[in-house]
């Protein structure tokens, strides 16, 4: 069964996480926002404890969909852009990683991958 995200918070543009992302996300971060998880602390995310991986993984919105709703709602609100403008890009956890091509990764199941930041970007 796959994981419930509990909540979804708004980091400031000033956070050091936000650096992280905006230099990666290039070439506009607009929104950075942290998903936390029912019965699921940061400590086993931010290890290799559980068997996470310590590289983060980028992906648009294809089977996290769930989140869909939220993001539109989060996107209208927070960002001086329009929806059609903003491409979300999951940043996640992941484990028991398989390679494809030499840029291409996944997983066999959705249980291995955990969306640990959601970024609002325009290109």
């Amino acid at each position: 069964m796959a994981r419930k995200c509990s909540s979804i918070r708004r980091l400031s543009s000033a956070s050091p996480k936000f650096h992280k992302y905006a230099s990666l996300l290039t070439p506009k971060l607009h929104q950075l926002y942290r998903l936390t998880y029912e019965g699921l602390s940061d400590q086993d995310t931010a290890t290799t404890a559980g068997g996470w991986s310590g590289a983060d993984f980028f992906h648009g919105t294809g089977h996290c969909g769930c989140l869909g709703v939220q993001v539109s709602r989060k996107v209208d609100k927070d960002v001086d852009i329009t929806v059609e403008d903003a491409v979300p890009i999951f940043v996640c956890k992941a484990r028991n990683v398989r390679q494809k091509w030499v840029e291409s990764f996944f997983v066999e199941s959705e249980n291995d991958i955990l969306p640990c930041y959601l970024a609002i970007v325009s290109y």
